[in-house]
């Protein structure tokens, strides 16, 4: 199951700066990568270094199983300039096709907030106090954006 968490994360960037290249570490942005395999957790993220008020863009996985056993990952994305925040699950199944989903969820990053909330209406906002509930457990989560 964390071998996927790592994997999906690492396609998502791959998929993310294909769409994105002026976000390439070197150029003014930083790439933050933290992971957390006891709890199941990662995340991506990009600091603009340029501004002086840097201005960071996220993806947070969460990595579980449900009732059944099969693996599901949350995946969240956050922009820094706003309080936004859309989530979107991705459940394993026979024949899923991981790079797809990846590729739609770099798409949903890329597209920024409004676009990427309103494609995803009816699914529900991560509250931030669930994001506060699974970091504060992992301190190594909070030090990244």
């Amino acid at each position: 199951m964390q071998t996927r968490l790592l994997a999906f994360l690492t396609e998502i960037e791959k998929c993310f700066l294909a769409r994105r290249p002026e976000l390439r570490p070197g150029q003014g942005w930083e790439l933050g990568r933290t992971v957390n395999y006891d709890l199941g957790l990662a995340r991506l993220t990009f600091v603009d270094r340029r501004s002086p008020d840097p201005a960071s863009t996220s993806v947070l996985l969460q990595s579980f199983a449900l009732a059944d056993g099969c693996l599901c990952l949350r995946a969240t994305l956050n922009w820094g300039e706003t309080s936004e925040s859309v989530v979107r699950s991705v459940y394993a199944k026979p024949g899923l096709d991981w790079d797809a989903e990846a590729e739609q969820l770099a798409e949903a990053w890329s597209a920024g907030p409004t676009v990427s909330a309103a494609a995803s209406a009816g699914v529900a906002p991560l509250l931030q106090s669930e994001v506060a509930d699974a970091t504060e457990d992992a301190p190594e989560l909070q030090a990244v954006g």
